[in-house]
């Protein structure tokens, strides 16, 4: 297995999703918080977190994504989760789409948008599984203001909509941003 580049900021770390991440996976994944605006059902064991370490880890050996564990520089605490859902082809290009969630005790202090300054970096400067990725998208939903203001502030521009094709019980439509790397 290659394993997962690491990105650094000024305060934080972003790796790889290890299985001593596990418990605070389940702590993520399963606080109807950080639930709210997402498509998964919380969690109900440390199996299923560890699941879905394991579905991150295939995800990269099939050159289909990754996630990166969102680490605080200073002690290692983990924070959260960032990284690529998918990779998708328009024309020539590539677009991917970005998804991401903090633990409700590092809201507000500007990790996220830490974090995410430093994935788009590493995919404007590197090619991702031999592909020149043009665009990234997030797609979130209407309601998710705080996650909206989170990518403006990075340039991501409203260019539309998208059906709600998620297992999440909101009814609200997925609005799309997009950010042009090049």
């Amino acid at each position: 297995m290659e394993y997962l580049f690491s990105i650094e900021t000024d305060r934080l770390v972003l790796s790889d999703l290890t299985e001593d991440d596990k418990n605070f996976v389940f702590e993520l994944f399963s606080n109807s918080s950080v639930l709210e605006f997402y498509d998964l059902k919380a969690f109900t064991s440390l199996e299923e977190a560890q699941a879905l370490i394991e579905k991150m880890h295939k995800k990269w050996d099939e050159q289909l994504g990754f996630r990166h564990a969102i680490r605080h520089k200073q002690d290692g605490t983990m924070l959260g989760t960032c990284g690529v859902n998918a990779i998708k082809p328009i024309g020539e290009d590539f677009s991917v789409v970005i998804g991401y969630e903090l633990h409700p005790h590092a809201w507000g202090e500007g990790y996220m948008q830490e974090a995410l300054v430093g994935l788009i970096q590493y995919l404007k400067q590197e090619r991702l599984f031999q592909k020149q990725i043009k665009y990234v998208w997030a797609e979130i939903f209407e309601q998710n203001i705080r996650s909206q203001q989170v990518v403006q502030k990075l340039g991501f521009e409203l260019i539309g909509d998208t059906a709600n094709k998620t297992g999440n019980n909101l009814s609200a439509s997925l609005l799309k941003f997009e950010l042009k790397l090049f």
